[in-house]
């Protein structure tokens, strides 16, 4: 298995030009998801949601971070889960509360 990872938009524009001449050279790739949901868009990931991986076997519990966290087809996965101190800024002129999101998937 081939694995990169690197500044993000550095990353995007290899992995794109890569995908695109049909030479990918990573079979995983691992950064962070503003940049990693350009290569999404753009469909150059492969789904990963009912493939049988052994990984996904695993009970629930055993999991941090789900597999379908950013996604049910599975095809951008958490690697380092972990705590971490964060901000949303939400104008309150624009927003009201009952309309605040309430998940990653809301934003």
């Amino acid at each position: 298995m081939d694995f990169i990872t690197g500044n993000g938009a550095v990353l995007v524009q290899r992995y794109s030009a890569e995908t695109q001449s049909g030479q990918a050279s990573a079979d995983v790739l691992e950064g962070s998801p503003q940049f990693l949901s350009d290569l999404r868009r753009s469909g150059e990931f492969v789904p990963l949601k009912g493939k049988p991986l052994p990984i996904f076997s695993d009970p629930a519990s055993d999991w941090r971070t789900p597999p379908n966290f950013l996604g049910d087809a599975q095809d951008m996965l958490v690697s380092r889960p972990g705590k971490t101190d964060a901000h949303l800024v939400i104008n309150t002129n624009l927003l009201a509360p009952a309309d605040y999101p309430r998940s990653y998937h809301e934003l």
